[in-house]
């Protein structure tokens, strides 16, 4: 059995069917991929932003936590004692004061006072200033009372 040579109409392709996407449809896909890529690139950006403040946040406590290891290696002056410092883009301010929660009347040590060491990091612009506070306690025997006795 023998076929007639099958030849498409001029301007037809073979298997064509006419069948395809208007400008419309086209149009519409793009809109909603465009939105989609937008929202996309939003919440990646956005967790971007959050990573660099988390990253912030970590360098201010790493900070905070070894000015405040100073501190307690160093004799603490007695009475409230306020200092500033300067240091790698961070502005500490440190703060010790007897701890209020401390009676030395009830203490089971003579001579003790407990003083509450408030160091304070804070970073950023005017406007945008951040800042993160670490609190510890440290137990001082008066040794000039000690020595009286």
């Amino acid at each position: 059995m023998r076929f007639p040579d099958h030849k498409p109409a001029v301007g037809r392709i073979a298997g064509w069917t006419g069948a395809g996407f208007t400008l419309m449809e086209v149009m519409a896909a793009l809109i909603i991929m465009s939105i989609a890529l937008t929202t996309i690139m939003q919440l990646f950006s956005g967790g971007l932003r959050n990573v660099t403040l988390a990253s912030e946040y970590s360098r201010a406590v790493d900070a905070a936590d070894e000015y405040t290891a100073k501190i307690l290696q160093s004799p603490i002056e007695i009475g409230p004692n306020v200092a500033e410092d300067e240091k790698d883009g961070f502005f500490y301010r440190m703060e010790v004061a007897p701890w209020e929660g401390f009676d030395p009347e009830v203490s089971l040590v003579p001579y003790l006072t407990v003083y509450r060491i408030t160091v304070t990091v804070s970073w950023g612009t005017k406007d945008d200033r951040r800042q993160v506070q670490v609190v510890t306690l440290k137990n001082v025997l008066q040794a000039s009372e000690v020595m009286t006795r």
